[in-house]
């Protein structure tokens, strides 16, 4: 397993390290897809094959949770995402050795378009 991560490209380290910031609650596709840079197209195959690992751990959101003005009322539900326990500790591991293969893990901040 710990030899897959070290495998890991750019993209698929880039969404593991959000997924880490965002352990506690977890994270929606299009808070990881904004905090990634990443296309849903590039995204959500990386999404599966985290989960298919055992690394990742996805669920609906609960269509009680979806209350509120017309707008929410009428919006899909949303697909959240957060590390396992084994994903996390893999994560940290790889970033606490800080090899040269984990050097571009942390995603540099840029603003979006049209914030800055």
């Amino acid at each position: 397993m710990e030899s897959d991560l070290a495998r890991a490209n750019a993209p698929t380290r880039a969404v593991m390290q959000v997924l880490l910031g965002h352990q506690r609650a977890g994270v929606y596709s299009l808070t990881l897809g904004a905090e990634t840079r990443l296309s849903p197209g590039s995204l959500h195959p990386i999404l599966a094959r985290l989960e298919r690992l055992g690394w990742v751990e996805s669920w609906w959101q609960d269509a009680a949770a979806v209350v509120g003005d017309l707008a929410q009322r009428s919006a899909a539900r949303r697909r959240w995402y957060r590390l396992t326990a084994d994903g996390a500790e893999l994560v940290r591991q790889a970033i606490r050795q800080g090899d040269q293969a984990h050097s571009s893990w942390i995603v540099p901040w840029r603003p979006l378009a049209g914030t800055a």
